[in-house]
């Protein structure tokens, strides 16, 4: 038997980061998990299905851009920012 774990569950609320420059507050509704073995192992993937706070839009959303706390999420964008001015110099 295979068990997946992941962080949040749905009706808990989480920080997600959008098209990797915005945070937003969503409340989860839903977790897709897809498991497959590649080169004689497992490999997991999961998805967040968000409803995103005042424009009820929903965002799928991977694992590496959902976080607890609003500081998290902010860290995870101003590491893409100066992961993207690096680059220009």
């Amino acid at each position: 038997m295979y068990t997946i774990e992941y962080e949040f569950y749905p009706g808990e609320t989480a920080y997600v980061v959008v098209n990797q420059n915005t945070v937003r507050q969503g409340k989860i509704l839903q977790v897709d998990a897809k498991i497959y073995e590649r080169e004689e192992a497992f490999v997991e993937e999961l998805k967040y299905l968000v409803l995103l706070v005042n424009d009820m839009t929903t965002a799928r959303v991977e694992v590496e851009d959902i976080f607890a706390t609003v500081d998290e999420a902010l860290d995870k964008v101003r590491e893409k920012f100066n992961e993207t001015d690096q680059d220009k110099n």
